[in-house]
């Protein structure tokens, strides 16, 4: 866990950076993927996934997986779908998952991210 993270909440503030949503959890891993080598066609109401395979140090135990898929309809508009899910490593399960949902990308967003969260 960022030692930063550590005292920010050992002090009782708020670890947050100022006007960011979330903590900028360390990045251990990193897909992006080209529209020629996995490409996708669905229609609305359908679901797919995309498997990735990340290795992680053993003293992680909750992962933090983001992934954005840009919608390449919409030429010259950068939006797309992200879905943000927390995984428990040691339970094998998930512990939290937004629903997938239409939003502006962001510009350092495109694939699948892993972050992991520590002593979760």
């Amino acid at each position: 866990m960022p030692e930063e993270f550590l005292q920010a909440v050992q002090n009782g503030k708020d670890p947050v950076p100022p006007r960011q949503p979330e903590y900028p959890w360390p990045l251990i891993g990193e897909r992006i993927f080209e529209r020629e080598t996995c490409f996708r066609e669905m229609e609305p109401g359908e679901s797919d996934e995309i498997l990735c395979d990340f290795v992680v140090d053993s003293d992680a135990q909750v992962v933090e997986v983001y992934s954005y898929l840009q919608n390449e309809q919409k030429e010259g508009r950068e939006i797309g779908w992200h879905l943000t899910t927390l995984y428990d490593l040691e339970g094998q399960r998930i512990l939290a998952q937004n629903a997938p949902k239409p939003t502006p990308r962001k510009p350092q967003d495109e694939g699948s991210k892993l972050q992991r969260e520590e002593g979760q």
